[in-house]
């Protein structure tokens, strides 16, 4: 799930935000950081002014900024870069609730449509594409791409509490994906993983959070994902902020269910502000995060190194 200001945070974290957002109200807010495989350039994509956001592409040793998208008239959100470093998926369209999977080609800038859907992920040897489809609201529906062909199949997700799922992403062998679902009778969200080629659903996290953006380290070893409080009426321990999102991870030999919130690690709480999307670079030794304000209208991209004793890295809006 992404952000507050686009269709799947507002579901998901059940944020009520202005009907118009997207013109004045934004100052600098980039969102969704994606990491390139050689760990040289960032995109996001970002709000500037009274512009609907496009996806910029950063290098990280320069800090020039390029717009890849540069379409006025379109949002496009949530980018995502594929492991061999060739391609970057995003969603487009000429409103938040009529969003398509788009491919932009890193070489040649060509870009191709696949139809209806958000929140793209790909899968480990880049030829799959696992995303969203959302009716209104109401229901969510996981598909998988087929990118070379365009061919796209229905993953049946029935199984798990809930129904509506979202941020979809692969496990690391490409076996199978890691989802969050929200729960008919609250706003918290569990998170589940499915295998592919026997369709069985288990759950690895279920707690009183409203989960988002969820994925598994390469290693298989650690769960991270973006989660808040919000309305829960659940004492929580120190290490669960009760009114801001950030992110948490969970060690995966812990992920068997009903996780006791003292297992939660906030990984983002050097970092201030509100936290809702990550990504781990390929290295797996830092996470790209999203940090700021909505009072203020900013939100900038950092690096965050796992390792203990080193400090965040300011990447967006030097």
């Amino acid at each position: 799930m992404r952000g507050l200001l686009i269709l799947c945070a507002v579901f998901i974290f059940g944020v009520k935000v202005p009907a118009a957002y997207g013109a004045e109200d934004a100052k600098h807010m980039d969102f969704h950081p994606t990491v390139s495989p050689d760990e040289r350039q960032v995109a996001y994509y970002s709000y500037r002014g009274a512009a609907l956001p496009d996806i910029f592409v950063h290098d990280i040793k320069t800090g020039k900024e390029t717009n890849i998208t540069q379409s006025p008239d379109l949002w496009e959100i949530e980018p995502a870069w594929s492991p061999n470093g060739k391609m970057i998926a995003y969603g487009a369209g000429d409103s938040m609730r009529s969003l398509e999977i788009v491919v932009h080609d890193m070489h040649s800038g060509k870009t191709t449509n696949y139809g209806e859907g958000n929140g793209a992920s790909w899968s480990p040897d880049s030829k799959l594409i696992v995303f969203a489809r959302f009716d209104q609201g109401v229901s969510s529906s996981v598909h998988i791409l087929t990118v070379a062909t365009g061919e796209i199949v229905d993953i049946d997700l029935s199984a798990a509490e809930g129904a509506f799922s979202s941020s979809p992403s692969w496990l690391p062998d490409g076996s199978g994906l890691v989802f969050s679902n929200q729960i008919k009778s609250g706003g918290n969200s569990n998170i589940y993983t499915v295998d592919l080629a026997s369709g069985a659903v288990k759950a690895l996290v279920k707690s009183p959070l409203n989960t988002g953006t969820s994925f598994v380290s390469g290693d298989g070893k650690m769960l991270y994902f973006g989660g808040d409080a919000y309305g829960s009426k659940v004492e929580f321990p120190d290490n669960i902020s009760p009114r801001l999102n950030h992110i948490y991870g969970v060690r995966m030999e812990d992920a068997a269910g009903e996780v006791p919130l003292e297992k939660f690690m906030m990984v983002s709480g050097e970092l201030k502000g509100q936290q809702y999307f990550a990504e781990l670079a390929a290295d797996g030794k830092s996470l790209y995060v999203e940090t700021g304000y909505w009072d203020s209208s900013t939100f900038h991209v950092y690096k965050l190194p796992l390792a203990q004793g080193m400090s965040p890295v300011k990447i967006s809006g030097q």
